[in-house]
């Protein structure tokens, strides 16, 4: 399998490198009676059915004792600004000033198309330069593995994928791609578990076993995964989260669009974490209220005193978008997230 570095512009792929002529215009990741639960949610908001399966662990918290050897960060969903510029508050900036490296879900693509099926994530290249100003790109690792990375195609998917290279970001998520290696030691694996159009170029659950690496010290899965407006995991989840940390030893998930609990559990060797969902980190969209929420969330890992790499050190919050005028949206640290009031 090849590695992120490995690929050049204009070589041959294989066969999941393919157009697919036939676009569904109202696309439907879900089945019909998940459908219709999304919808109900995103009419009178984020539901919070299976309140308690799963719980945060506190703001500030030790997992496990730990020499660290590397301080990962994590933002959430990074969505289209339309019309708006991101602004990166100095609140996150501090919150991440001492991490080694930053990692964050690029959800949809950067294309001239102006409109697509409904629903479409179309970016503008210059939500690559508010990124830059929150971390250096060549120490921010970016995943294209989601439901709208097929929204227009392989050729715009493509496209996409070379810009944000070109910007010297670091990058995940492309079939071939489905793995990027932290300095030699830590595996950061990504999958999609749905997408709104057909799509054969991205990594996906059913070769999801394959990325793990068995010669890296700690293994990261990235899953995009879940229901979209639930503040708490479903029940298959959480327990597919659990036979995952059997092998894998972090899970931090996308795709909700709302922040869901950050929970540790027991495990063989130690505590380990699932962040299900960080919810967003940018929206242009005012009137999508629902979406202006999201997780930031930082991490020591490295060996315990046995030698066996760990997560040590915990450290998150809620984060906010506002609308500042008809230009800038903030993103900006919140203490509280009105749909889990009682989360200090």
């Amino acid at each position: 399998m090849m590695t992120n570095l490995e690929c050049t512009p204009g070589e041959d792929y294989d066969d999941w490198a393919k157009e697919n002529k036939r676009w569904k215009v109202v696309p439907r990741p879900y089945a019909f009676k998940d459908a219709v639960i999304f919808l109900k949610n995103w009419v009178f908001g984020p539901s919070k059915k299976y309140k308690g399966l799963a719980e945060f662990v506190p703001k500030s918290s030790t997992i496990n004792d730990i020499t660290p050897s590397m301080k990962v960060g994590f933002i959430g969903d990074i969505m289209r600004m339309a019309k708006y510029k991101l602004v990166i508050d100095d609140s996150i900036k501090e919150f991440f000033k001492d991490v080694d490296y930053l990692i964050g879900n690029f959800e949809g693509v950067i294309t001239k198309y102006k409109r697509g099926a409904i629903g479409s994530q179309i970016h503008d290249e210059g939500i690559l330069e508010s990124l830059k100003d929150l971390f250096p790109p060549e120490k921010t690792l970016l995943c294209h593995s989601n439901n709208h990375a097929g929204d227009f195609g392989w050729q715009e998917f493509q496209n996409s994928y070379q810009i944000v290279k070109d910007h010297d970001f670091m990058i995940v998520g492309r079939r071939d791609e489905p793995t990027f290696m932290l300095d030699k030691k830590v595996n950061v694996a990504t999958a999609s578990f749905l997408s709104d159009q057909r799509c054969s170029f991205i990594s996906n659950e059913h070769e999801l076993s394959s990325y793990y690496n068995e010669k890296a010290k700690f293994n990261v899965l990235y899953p995009h995964w879940g229901f979209e407006l639930q503040i708490y995991p479903h029940p298959p989840q959480v327990t597919q989260a659990k036979t995952f940390l059997e092998k894998w030893d972090l899970i931090v998930g996308h795709h909700a669009h709302v922040p869901q609990p950050i929970s540790s559990y027991p495990a063989e060797k130690g505590n380990k974490v699932v962040a299900y969902s960080l919810g967003d980190f940018s929206y242009g969209l005012k009137w999508k209220k629902y979406h202006h929420y999201g997780l930031i969330v930082k991490m020591d890992v490295g060996p315990n005193k046995d030698g066996i790499w760990q997560t040590g050190n915990l450290d998150w919050q809620f984060n906010h978008l506002l609308f500042e005028n008809k230009k800038h949206v903030r993103v900006s640290i919140t203490e509280h997230y009105k749909h889990l009031k009682h989360i200090k």
